[in-house]
């Protein structure tokens, strides 16, 4: 990096310097503005050192939760019957195989009589 040779070039860089500080301002207080639009703003209590919200915030995220909470408990018992469906159909299924597994040999086995038999 070269040094600044003249007053002016000196006072040029002061200037981007400032102007580069008036963005970084300007986003960062443009930050909590777009994060309050998406959620509730959220108070730091100093003197307990914890968090507080308004009642309505409260109030609203306690129906979210409730709603969320339903979603959920149905999520649930969608997934016990589906289970419960495949342990029926698998039971079934193994059920079938035994019962192919078991027919095959003997209609193999009768086959090959009956065509010894006919020779």
């Amino acid at each position: 990096m070269q040094l600044p040779l003249r007053a002016e070039e000196i006072l040029a860089g002061r200037d981007l310097l400032r102007a580069e500080f008036a963005v970084e301002l300007r986003l960062l207080e443009q930050k909590p503005k777009s994060l309050n639009a998406i959620m509730p703003p959220i108070w730091w209590n100093s003197d307990s050192g914890g968090v507080s919200l308004s009642r309505a915030d409260l109030l609203a995220l306690s129906r979210q939760g409730s709603e969320r909470g339903g979603e959920v408990a149905a999520l649930h018992r969608a997934l016990a019957e589906t289970s419960a469906e495949l342990a029926a159909t698998a039971k079934e299924s193994t059920t079938r195989a035994d019962l192919l597994s078991a027919r095959t040999p003997k209609s193999m086995s009768s086959r090959r009589r009956c065509g010894k038999r006919m020779r």
